[in-house]
């Protein structure tokens, strides 16, 4: 059916393997390109007809959004525009290569990346647990999971527990069937999509007003972000005894006032002190640039008015202060201090990121903060004489020369 019909192939281009890459890592989702593709009449849905259980990578492009020109070009944009150190890889180079992540500070899901393989989610998962900060910046991420046949050419997906493969965790069906949901990763799921005859915006919470991810963003509690919600969102995970993250902050929140499901913007620190932020809203990044590839950023007449998403100088001055966090190692852990005599002994836990070179601690004195040593796991300095007690503040330096936030402690010296 798509016989003398013109397409265009994207292409990638991959940072060099080194120990230490770029600050941040996009991941761009060529496998759900793929999924939506309906180029030589199959895709793996039954939009025009009965769904394949198999499509192949050797094969045109579809367009909008089957193609990168759709959710992930705002992001793109946004950061080469901003200027930040940042690399791009797709999700068939995280399955080849899982270690990749780590090789940076900080990985972004760009867009709507949705189909997953057990390695690309296992990758995630050891990224996390070793420091790496994550951003999902779209939405109804890791839901699907895939294999690879052909060796990477072809994706297989049943997209239901009767895949014939005996053994649940082999199935290709939702990873929340086979044990793992997408929100012990990201803090949010995707649960239903209804297509409402209306924008869907964010509105700032009470928390997230206060927190200093919006400081000089101008949001106030209440305040709204027009549009940016779009047709498929995802919500905090109504079963908390599986997804539970202590300290997780709602940032935005869309009310679906019982037609449509809610949606959260949410952001939660993990055991290893990685920070991880999720959109939950597909369109999120629209309102970081106004390039669209259909020319509907204000539809004339509106017919899916959920397309007309402005830019947003109030959410791009958010998504600054959110990647100088991200861009950050965590904070330093255990932190200690003791008196030895009349010096002063800091000690933090061994860093499980091997990134982290080292910490240095300081102490305040007459209400400023004074360097006091460096190390790895503990440093010793000298202060002045007749000090009994004294805050000591602690950070954690990375390969790419980034501060952490500081921890805290108070040192007494006894009689």
């Amino acid at each position: 059916p798509d016989q003398g019909r013109a397409a265009t192939t994207f292409f990638i281009l991959r940072e060099s393997q080194q120990a230490v890459g770029s600050r941040l890592l996009v991941q761009v989702p060529v496998n759900t390109w793929e999924a939506y593709n309906r180029w030589g009449g199959k895709s793996l849905y039954d939009f025009y007809g009965p769904r394949a259980y198999r499509v192949s990578f050797d094969r045109p492009f579809g367009q909008m959004a089957q193609t990168p020109m759709w959710w992930e070009i705002q992001l793109v944009r946004f950061l080469e525009r901003e200027g930040y150190d940042v690399s791009y890889q797709t999700d068939r180079d995280t399955d080849v290569d899982p270690g990749s992540l780590l090789r940076h500070r900080a990985v972004l899901v760009a867009g709507h990346d949705e189909y997953w393989t057990s390695g690309i989610r296992a990758a995630f998962d050891t990224a996390l647990a070793q420091g790496t900060n994550l951003a999902f910046m779209g939405s109804n991420d890791a839901y699907w999971r895939i294999k690879y046949e052909d060796d990477g050419r072809t994706i297989f997906g049943y997209k239901s527990l009767y895949d014939p493969a005996p053994a649940l965790e082999d199935k290709t069906a939702l990873f929340r069937e086979i044990g793992s949901p997408e929100c012990i990763l990201m803090g949010v799921l995707h649960q239903s999509l209804v297509a409402l005859p209306r924008s869907l915006d964010y509105t700032v919470t009470d928390a997230g007003a206060a927190d200093p991810w919006l400081a000089g963003t101008g949001f106030a509690a209440g305040d709204t972000i027009a549009a940016v919600v779009g047709r498929e969102h995802d919500v905090i995970n109504p079963y908390p005894e599986s997804c539970f993250h202590p300290g997780l902050t709602t940032l935005f929140h869309y009310d679906g006032q019982g037609v449509d499901q809610n949606a959260d913007a949410v952001r939660f620190t993990a055991p290893s002190g990685a920070r991880v932020f999720a959109s939950g809203a597909q369109q999120f990044a629209w309102a970081l640039d106004d390039w669209r590839s259909d020319g509907s950023l204000f539809p004339e007449p509106p017919v899916e008015p959920w397309r007309g998403v402005p830019v947003d100088p109030r959410l791009q001055q958010f998504m600054r202060n959110a990647l100088d966090d991200l861009t950050r190692p965590p904070a330093p852990a255990g932190l200690t201090a003791r008196w030895i005599g009349g010096r002063l002994q800091v000690s933090v836990s061994p860093p499980s990121d091997n990134r982290v070179l080292g910490f240095v601690a300081g102490v305040k004195i007459a209400n400023r903060w004074v360097k006091l040593c460096r190390g790895t796991s503990r440093c010793t300095g000298a202060l002045p004489p007749g000090r009994g007690v004294t805050a000591v503040g602690a950070v954690n330096i990375d390969a790419w020369h980034r501060r952490s936030g500081a921890a805290y402690v108070v040192a007494r010296r006894h009689p």
